[in-house]
């Protein structure tokens, strides 16, 4: 899927929180970029059987998991939405 920045959100993203450890490891730009690429449904770097399992917990209300990588390649982290749309996570996958 190609990330168009004028799509509109998909679903709301409730709090979002960001770990710590993403703090010290991600720039703004990284998650920023990746959150909005997130709530319009581009689900990252994961393969094909992952995407549809998240447009399917669109409708179902199912956990929403993205996999993204660093602008400089060098970190992979998670976008986690809960089922109910309450809380939205950035992690690293060593907190997950």
């Amino acid at each position: 899927m190609q990330y168009n920045h004028h799509e509109m959100p998909k679903f709301p993203v409730g709090i979002i929180t960001v770990s710590e450890e993403a703090v010290r490891t991600l720039s703004l730009k990284d998650i920023l970029t990746s959150l909005s690429r997130h709530i319009t449904g581009d689900w990252g770097i994961e393969v094909d059987d992952n995407w549809a399992a998240n447009n399917r917990a669109l409708s179902t209300e199912g956990r929403l998991i993205s996999v993204f990588v660093s602008l400089e390649k060098t970190r992979r982290f998670f976008i986690i939405t809960e089922p109910d749309r309450s809380s939205t996570t950035v992690m690293l996958p060593i907190e997950y």
